[in-house]
Formats: structure tokens, C-alpha cells, sequence
């Protein structure tokens, strides 16, 4: 088996199981992998950082759709799948009358409840959600999935997809990011297929790298294209905008769309 399959099948294990813990233990790194964001808790001036990369996000994410389809009004109901403790989500209060935020991990699920009382933020909702995206809003009218997909097997990542795209409303915008390649040396990818499969590999890769040694790996899958396509554009998505992606030799995609009127 290539080592590039032997990775794909290796790192399709327990992914549910290692975003929980990601949840319990690293919840602001799971969301964003930055090293200074690792702990179970941030101090504010971290935790003030954290959110403050949300807005950016979404201000980009709101230029690029006021540009391609001239959208200059708030939207009536956005949905952030892969909500995580609400990074994205509470910025997207700032374009959004109504916001709901999906995220397969619990514990996330609680730090971003607990972020939006301690905040009062009144018009976003977190749902704990699952591979056939229960708590979608029956109505919605933006849909943004951004670094999630990505680390969720292509054979759930698919139906996901397909279920958010159906489901948004006629002229409704969608965003999502995923990947589809790795730009990296076979030893290297044998590398992460190691890391995937033999703890102690993991663990002294954790060690090297100063991070807690019982870490699990941030998994990453890759999305094949012309069914991904194929999906949109039987969901009716049209307009499409493709802007390239590479996370440390992760390639991939950021599709912005828009879904024809009926």
C-alpha cells in the first residue's frame, strides 16, 4: 500500500475520540494551532488574541463575498459547522442577525456556552452536533466551515457537505476550506504514518516539540475534487470561487459559492 493510502487509512481511527480530548485538554489549540494557544486555559491577553483571529477571519471571509456577489446586508442565519469554543462563531454575530455553531466535541461545546454567558452574547446558539449534522437550523442563509473538514474523514466529510449545501437557502453564500493533497517527501509522510500508529513515535515527536507526550495527532484527510464539485453543484451551488491553501504542506482549497435562486 502507498504510504500516502497507508496514512489516509491509519488516520480515519478514532477521530471522534481524539477531537473529545482535544476538547478536554488543548480546546483553543484544537480550534487553532498555534503553539501559544496549548492548555487548557488561556490567560486573557491569549484568550483576547484567540477570538481577535476570529474576526479577522470573518471580515475577510465577508469582503470576499460583498466582492463576488455584491452582498452588502446582514445575513438572517449563519451556520459555523466545526464551531469548536466559538472562535468563528461569535464573529459572525458582526454579519449575522442569527448564528448556530456545530461541533462534534462536548467539552468545546461547553467553553464556548460558558464564553457566551460570561459575554452575554444573546444571538448565537452552540449545538453539539454529529456526522449527519443534527441541530441544523431548518432555515439558513450563510454557511461557513473553515480548517474542520479537513480533519473529518472524506467519507463522512462528503455527506456533511451535501447535507449543509442542500440545505441553504436559495441565494444563500457558502464557504468551506478543505484539503486534498500532502506536499511532502515519502519519508515524511511514512513519518506521520508512524506518529498515527506507534505511540512511542508519537510521544517522542510530542517530546521534541515540547508538547504534553499523551497529545493525539491533529489529523488530516484528503477531499476528492471532482466528487466534492459534482456535490456542490447538484446541491445548487453556483458562482464558485477557488483560492488555494497550504498549511504546512497540507494542500488544499477554500471554495466560496453562492446557490442559484429557484
Amino acid at each position: 500500500m502507498p504510504t500516502s493510502e497507508l496514512y489516509a487509512t491509519i488516520a480515519e481511527m478514532n477521530t471522534n475520540k481524539d477531537w473529545e480530548r482535544w476538547g478536554g485538554e488543548n480546546p483553543y489549540y484544537g480550534v487553532y494551532s498555534d503553539e501559544k494557544f496549548l492548555g487548557k486555559e488561556l490567560d486573557e491577553v491569549s484568550k483576547t488574541e484567540f477570538y481577535a483571529s476570529g474576526k479577522a477571519d470573518i471580515e475577510y471571509l465577508y469582503q470576499k463575498i460583498e466582492r463576488l456577489y455584491g452582498v452588502k446586508k446582514r445575513f438572517r442565519h449563519a451556520v459555523d459547522y466545526g464551531s469548536g469554543v466559538g472562535r468563528l462563531s461569535f464573529a459572525l454575530t458582526a454579519i449575522a442577525e442569527k448564528v448556530t455553531g456545530l461541533d462534534i466535541s462536548s467539552t468545546m461545546i461547553e467553553k464556548a456556552r460558558k464564553h457566551k454567558k460570561v459575554h452575554n452574547i444573546r444571538n448565537v446558539k452552540f449545538v453539539l452536533t454529529n456526522e449527519h449534522v443534527r441541530g441544523l437550523p431548518k432555515r439558513y442563509d450563510l454557511v461557513f466551515s473553515y480548517i474542520t473538514l479537513q480533519h473529518i474523514p472524506p467519507k463522512y466529510g462528503m455527506k456533511i457537505i451535501q447535507t449543509l449545501a442542500s440545505g441553504l437557502e436559495p441565494d444563500g453564500c457558502f464557504a468551506l476550506q478543505v484539503t486534498f493533497g500532502l506536499k511532502r517527501s515519502w519519508q515524511r509522510k511514512l513519518l506521520l504514518a508512524m506518529r498515527e500508529n506507534i505511540a512511542p513515535v508519537r510521544w517522542i515527536a510530542n517530546a521534541i516539540k515540547g508538547r504534553p507526550i499523551t497529545m493525539p495527532n491533529m489529523r488530516m484527510f484528503s477531499y476528492p475534487m471532482n466528487t466534492l464539485f459534482v456535490t456542490l453543484q447538484e446541491s445548487g451551488i453556483t458562482d464558485v470561487n477557488i483560492e488555494f491553501t497550504d498549511h504546512g504542506g497540507f494542500l488544499g482549497v477554500y471554495i466560496t459559492g453562492r446557490k442559484q435562486s429557484k
